[in-house]
């Protein structure tokens, strides 16, 4: 504890020192790591997939807004389903655009957590998002992950899609259509869909409340309900979702939860005080708990040399009148 408690302190001073340089880098990283797992997941566009393009973007997606990430993110994997299917990339740029238009115009500072699902998703650990977005974020945060998740089936079915479309020739556009809208409606996505969204809620509720380890308990709830929300689902709707995956899960968000908790919460308990005081309206009732907080020290030792302070005492006392 006391280990990650002086981390924090020392990270907390680094970022004030370097903040202007540290967002862009982290930016420049997320949108690097997002636009490889893209290009490595689909990669029918073969310009995309040059890592210099790639880095060219990235670098965009560092100097602009959260939502140019998204955007160029957005827009990159519509060209590879463009590559593979027409019907595929107007469909999935008609659900990017609704998002655009109708949600992100609110969400903007949220945004990132759209490609954050995406990439956890992609790394196989995608329940962590959740209970992190709960923690850190707001309730609005259940959008953006929403869209991160279709974003990432998106990306599952166009390989489906691939492997029908390379046996088949079908020309009939409408048909092309319809198959498309029912291989993205299927029940594994509403599934965690609804999940990761109670999940969101949850956690977001019970972290704002005004209770002795609030966070904690936040963690413990959200992860158990996504937990038994998606094992249940699973029997329900028979999906493909693996048991040891969601056990997987539940442990690394209880984690993940602790960590962050520790990290940017991080409260001591033990020395809660309780204020009450009054004006001519009303009467207030404080409840202050303080933040844990180790100083960090930077001891510097210097070191005197003895030999040189030994010759100046000797000519000190050579200079001495012993004449009396």
């Amino acid at each position: 504890m006391t280990g990650i408690l002086m981390l924090k302190e020392k990270l907390k001073r680094f970022y004030g020192r370097n903040d202007m340089f540290i967002v862009p880098v982290a930016k420049f990283i997320l949108a690097f790591a997002a636009l490889c797992f893209v290009n490595s997941n689909t990669g029918y566009m073969r310009t995309l997939n040059n890592i210099l393009v790639v880095t060219i973007i990235s670098l965009l997606c560092a100097l602009f807004p959260n939502g140019a990430t998204v955007l160029l993110v957005t827009l990159v994997l519509v060209a590879h389903l463009f590559s593979l299917s027409m019907e595929l990339a107007v469909v999935t740029l008609l659900v990017f655009l609704l998002i655009y238009l109708f949600f992100f115009r609110f969400t903007a500072k949220s945004s990132f957590w759209m490609v954050i699902t995406m990439v956890c998703f992609l790394m196989k650990i995608p329940y962590v998002v959740p209970v992190a977005a709960g923690l850190l974020s707001s309730a609005v945060t259940i959008i953006p992950v929403l869209f991160g998740t279709v974003a990432y089936y998106i990306m599952m079915f166009a390989k489906e899609y691939a492997a029908v479309a390379a046996g088949t020739e079908a020309n009939d556009m409408f048909a092309n259509f319809q198959a498309v809208l029912n291989g993205l409606m299927n029940k594994e996505i509403i599934l965690i869909a609804i999940s990761f969204s109670l999940t969101i809620a949850i956690v977001y509720i019970i972290r704002r409340l005004s209770i002795d380890y609030a966070w904690i308990y936040a963690v413990i709830a959200g992860a158990l309900t996504d937990f038994v929300m998606l094992l249940v689902g699973n029997v329900i709707f028979a999906t493909n979702i693996g048991f040891m995956g969601i056990l997987i899960g539940l442990f690394l968000s209880i984690a993940v939860g602790y960590i962050l908790n520790i990290l940017f919460f991080g409260v001591d308990y033990s020395r809660t005080e309780k204020v009450q005081y009054e004006d001519d309206d009303y009467y207030y009732y404080v409840k202050a708990v303080p933040k844990y907080s180790v100083a960090a020290t930077d001891v510097k030792v210097k070191k005197i040399n003895t030999q040189k302070k030994k010759r100046v005492v000797e000519q000190d006392v050579d200079d001495i009148d012993l004449n009396f």
